[in-house]
C-alpha cells in the first residue's frame, strides 16, 4: 500500500504473489525487487519495465545520481539499465559467480567480487573492461559492503568476519 500522510489514506495498492525483498522509491520511479526479478513503475505507479533475469536480489546496485540500475543476470552478465532512457548495456564478465557489486559516484567504475571473495575486480564502464584486479585473501569470505571512496582513490571491502580491506 502507498499511504498519503496529507490525506491520511491509502492512495494506491499493488499485490504480488511472491515475497518482496525490497522497495526502492526514488524521485521519478519505484522499483519493487523480488528474489529473481524486479518491477519498475513511475511515481504514479504506471508500469514501466519488468526484469525477469536477475540472478539474485543481493546482486543489484542503483546509482541514484546517474539513474542507472545495475544487476547480474542469470547468465552471469552485468547489465546496466539506464532509467532515463530505458536502455541497457550488457557487460561480459569472466568470473563464474559473483556475490556483490558497487559503482563509484561518477559512474565510471564498477567493482565486483567473486562468490568466494578471493578477487575484487574494477571494471571501467567507458570501455567495459577490467582495469584493476585485487586479491583479497586465501580463505573464502562473504563481503557485506563494497564501496569506492569519494575521490575514487580507494576501494573498501568489509566481510562478515569484521575485516575491512582497503585497496
Amino acid at each position: 500500500h502507498i499511504w498519503d500522510q496529507s490525506k491520511t489514506k491509502i492512495i494506491h495498492s499493488i499485490a504480488y504473489n511472491s515475497e518482496i525483498y525490497d522497495i526502492l522509491i526514488f524521485k521519478n520511479f519505484i522499483i519493487i525487487i523480488f528474489q529473481f526479478n524486479a518491477s519498475f513503475f513511475d511515481i504514479h505507479l504506471n508500469f514501466i519495465k519488468q526484469l525477469n533475469d536477475i540472478s539474485h536480489c543481493k546482486l543489484i546496485y542503483y546509482n541514484i545520481t546517474h539513474e542507472v540500475f545495475y544487476y547480474i543476470n542469470q547468465d552471469n552478465y552485468i547489465v546496466c539499465l539506464n532509467m532515463k532512457h530505458l536502455t541497457t548495456v550488457t557487460i561480459s564478465y569472466f568470473r563464474t559467480s559473483l556475490q556483490i557489486l558497487a559503482v563509484n559516484l561518477d559512474n565510471t567504475f564498477l567493482a565486483v567480487c567473486d562468490d568466494k571473495a578471493y578477487y575484487i575486480d574494477v571494471i571501467n564502464l567507458q570501455t567495459n573492461t577490467v582495469c584493476k584486479s585485487f586479491k583479497r585473501g586465501i580463505t573464502s569470505s562473504e563481503i557485506i559492503n563494497l564501496d569506492f571512496s569519494k575521490d575514487n582513490s580507494f576501494l573498501i571491502a568489509q566481510n562478515t568476519k569484521g575485516t575491512l580491506h582497503l585497496f
